[in-house]
């Protein structure tokens, strides 16, 4: 006796019906989307440059893959030396920013205007910032001297701490006035893996 088997046609995927933004949106408001928002990322190395940034942001996210969201890294880094600071008073050198004038805030504003100018509206733009912890783990000697100087000398390390935070809600403001639409708020460091519980609530939580 002759069988068949039934053959099943492959199913042609669905014309997106929502722009990259639109779906974006209607996902983090718990609305209906066409389908989830995809992103990946990885870091690049932009030598200083916000033009570069963008251009290399703008070929990976939106010419290569065309994700949903387009994550600015945090690759034009915080302008102080890694694992410079050994000793508390180095921690005193923290100091404010000047807006005008610091290559920081002018080159990551370039590298969020630029961007905007190469993907236009139809996908948001997510800068990448990293806690004032963060940034103090980064620019300590190690781990363990920070956890020891914020035990030993807890205001030295809370005026740099607030002193990185300043400059970072100013950073916050000007990326989001540059045309970026939000933050990606790296928090690495915001752990017991790093730091003691009963430490973390009187050194870094008050500077988020």
């Amino acid at each position: 006796m002759a069988t068949t088997k039934k053959r099943t046609m492959a199913r042609k995927p669905l014309a997106p019906s929502m722009s990259r933004y639109e779906r974006v949106w209607a996902a983090v408001h718990g609305e209906e989307v066409d389908r989830p928002p995809v992103a990946f990322w990885h870091h690049f190395q932009p030598g200083g440059s916000g033009y570069r940034m963008a251009e290399v942001t703008a070929e990976f996210f939106d010419t290569e893959f065309d994700l949903d969201i387009i994550k600015i890294m945090p690759d034009l880094a915080y302008p102080y030396p890694r694992k410079s600071v050994s000793k508390i008073e180095d921690w005193l050198q923290i100091e404010p920013l000047d807006p005008m004038r610091s290559r920081f805030y002018m080159q990551r504003m370039e590298s969020v205007a630029q961007l905007r100018t190469l993907v236009g509206n139809d996908a948001p733009i997510i800068v990448t910032m990293f806690s004032p912890l963060t940034e103090a783990l980064g620019i300590a000697e190690s781990h363990e001297s920070f956890i020891r100087q914020a035990e030993e000398s807890p205001a030295i390390i809370h005026e740099a701490l607030r002193t990185l935070a300043d400059n970072l809600h100013t950073h916050n403001r000007m990326m989001l006035e540059a045309g970026a639409d939000g933050l990606f708020f790296a928090l690495q460091g915001c752990s017991t893996a790093v730091m003691p519980e009963q430490l973390y609530p009187s050194s870094a939580a008050r500077t988020i």
